[in-house]
């Protein structure tokens, strides 16, 4: 089954649960949820990574993949912000539309970020200026990706199984996308590393 099929039954399949879950105020089912969609998302990633690889993909394929992907969870995280608290519980988190605009603009940064790598692919041009530039942001995000955990997880006022505060949603987006792309990242940093070594 093509990766972007299965992208659109994810992305379908979460944004229900998002929903439901936040409908009906049930923490843990959402923290299942996003988890299991951000364990989707990394290895449909990998996977995508592993198949360019054994087909002998050049290191710019490889970086448009593995930005497209982030690109998409992203998106993914952005989109379940939007449906959370823009439709489902607008008047309970008012900072959701700053993280949803970062959301949103990481996502579109990633895919022109793909799209142009993909582009010079195409005309045969190799790009190394973009392809090292895409490596620091990679470590850059892993980095961040890494602090976010941290800092959910050390801050008594987050909760991840508890309605309690408004941006119980939000917080199990938060971590469950912030796994999903660390381990991205770092399978990316770890195989390039490889390849060079």
């Amino acid at each position: 089954m093509p990766s972007q099929v299965i992208w659109m039954m994810i992305l379908t399949i979460s944004v229900c649960a998002i929903i439901l879950s936040a409908a009906i105020g049930d923490p843990p089912l959402l923290m299942f949820m996003t988890g299991a969609v951000s364990l989707g998302l990394a290895l449909i990633a990998i996977r995508d990574y592993r198949n360019l690889e054994s087909e002998g993909a050049t290191r710019g394929q490889l970086s448009a993949s593995t930005a497209r992907h982030m690109g998409l969870i992203w998106a993914w995280g952005g989109l379940g912000l939007l449906v959370s608290y823009g439709l489902l519980l607008p008047k309970t988190w008012h900072e959701w539309p700053v993280f949803f605009g970062g959301f949103a603009a990481a996502a579109v940064a990633c895919l022109i970020f793909a799209a142009t790598l993909t582009r010079d692919e195409e005309l045969g041009r190799k790009d190394d200026a973009m392809i090292n530039l895409g490596r620091y942001l990679t470590i850059a995000q892993l980095l961040g990706m890494l602090a976010t955990l941290i800092g959910i997880c050390i801050d008594p006022d987050k909760r991840l199984l508890s309605d309690a505060r408004p941006d119980w949603v939000a917080n199990n987006i938060f971590v469950a996308g912030a796994i999903a792309l660390t381990a991205v990242s770092a399978y990316a940093l770890m195989r390039t590393r490889q390849t060079e070594a």
